[in-house]
């Protein structure tokens, strides 16, 4: 096996397929990519059996061949060698000692027969769909998203997915297809988000969800190019989701287990209204909660008509902060607790209106959940942050 790459090229070509290497593993192959060289057509694998990640890239090939590679070790060395100039790959196969040679030196390393490699039939045995022949009736799946569709989906609800282990649901995003419109939603029961991406010229299925690890949701939120989404099923059970786009394929598992459902903790009676500049706020907010304590974390909104207060203390250290902002509220004064990292992360993670810093917040009572918005009413996209207890 043997072939000359563009070092540039090569490292953006390793750091696709990266996450998918586990840290740690008790499987050896696991912490190697598998390089399968056809031609000038260099596939790299890699997974970490929750995930797979695989990207073709155009090499200059001299002999065919496949080899398992340590995957840290070549990323280490790619990256120390600045992208600069090309770099020489070859494989000698009766001993696997892999030589790779640069403008600065020569490297050599030990690999794994490729056989040694995990079988992958989730890749290799599903292919790209043929967007030009979608049939409704289809036991597979298909959705089409553009590229700042799947990155506002996957990244503007990771936030709010819960770390408790021992409710899997909601480690993970819930994705819904309904048709015309994509949701992504996420819960860790404190507050709770649901983003709406509309259908292109394509239909989204009519009634499918699943959902998908946070790790998942981090790759998706990366993307860089529109995205085919199609389910893999064993036995007619879904167990997988694949991911096309540019010259990536991206499997991963979905999280079998019953979503709650979300819709009924949704208030209907938010009828008192909050408009402020949301750059502003955030500013007051991350400056006063460096008072606040570090037990409870609490901040205080005080509402008035024509302007609120941020305040924070924490009594044990003697420690306070308070701001004022000017803002526009339509009920009677009151005095609302929460946990700042929550609000700050709603807040920041509200779509942003292009020429538009208004912030508005839905509210019913300041014990009930409030509804963030960047616009003067609510629509399919939700975000929701439950008050805590006021500390006197």
């Amino acid at each position: 096996m043997k072939f000359t790459v563009n070092l540039s090229e090569f490292a953006k070509v390793l750091n696709k397929i990266l996450p998918a290497i586990p840290r740690k593993s008790t499987l050896p192959v696991l912490e190697h990519f598998q390089f399968i060289l056809n031609g000038n057509n260099l596939d790299l694998i890699a997974t970490d059996q929750d995930i797979i990640l695989k990207a073709t890239s155009q090499v200059n090939g001299t002999e065919d061949g496949s080899v398992l590679v340590p995957a840290k070790k070549l990323s280490d060395i790619v990256k120390a060698l600045d992208n600069v100039g090309e770099l020489e790959f070859s494989v000698d196969q009766s001993n696997l000692e892999i030589s790779l040679k640069s403008e600065a030196g020569t490297y050599d390393m030990k690999g794994l027969d490729s056989d040694e490699y995990l079988r992958l039939p989730e890749l290799f045995d599903t292919e790209k769909p043929d967007i030009n022949h979608i049939k409704e009736n289809d036991d597979v799946k298909i959705a089409i998203l553009k590229a700042q569709d799947i990155q506002k989906l996957a990244g503007n609800a990771l936030f709010a997915v819960s770390a408790d282990e021992f409710r899997p649901a909601m480690t993970g995003v819930f994705l819904q297809f309904k048709g015309d419109l994509a949701y992504a939603v996420s819960t860790d029961s404190f507050r709770l988000v649901r983003v709406v991406a509309k259908a292109g010229e394509h239909k989204f299925p009519e009634d499918f969800n699943v959902i998908i690890p946070a790790n998942s949701a981090e790759i998706l939120k990366k993307v860089e190019g529109d995205v085919i989404l199609s389910s893999i099923s064993n036995f007619k059970n879904l167990t997988n989701l694949r991911f096309d786009f540019d010259n990536i394929v991206f499997i991963t598992k979905i999280i079998n287990e019953k979503f709650p459902p979300y819709e009924s903790v949704v208030p209907k009676n938010n009828n008192l209204i909050l408009t402020a500049s949301r750059n502003d706020l955030l500013k007051k907010i991350k400056r006063v909660s460096i008072f606040t304590s570090s037990i409870s974390h609490q901040i205080k909104l005080s509402l008035y008509s024509d302007h609120l207060i941020v305040s924070g203390e924490d009594e044990d250290a003697g420690n306070k902060g308070m701001e004022t902002l000017a803002c526009d509220f339509t009920g009677e004064e009151m005095t609302i607790g929460f946990n700042v990292k929550y609000l700050e992360e709603a807040i920041t993670h509200l779509d942003q209106i292009e020429g538009d810093d208004n912030f508005y917040m839905f509210i019913s009572d300041p014990t009930k959940p409030v509804l963030l918005s960047a616009i003067d009413k609510l629509n399919d996209s939700i975000m929701l942050v439950m008050p805590t207890r006021l500390i006197a």
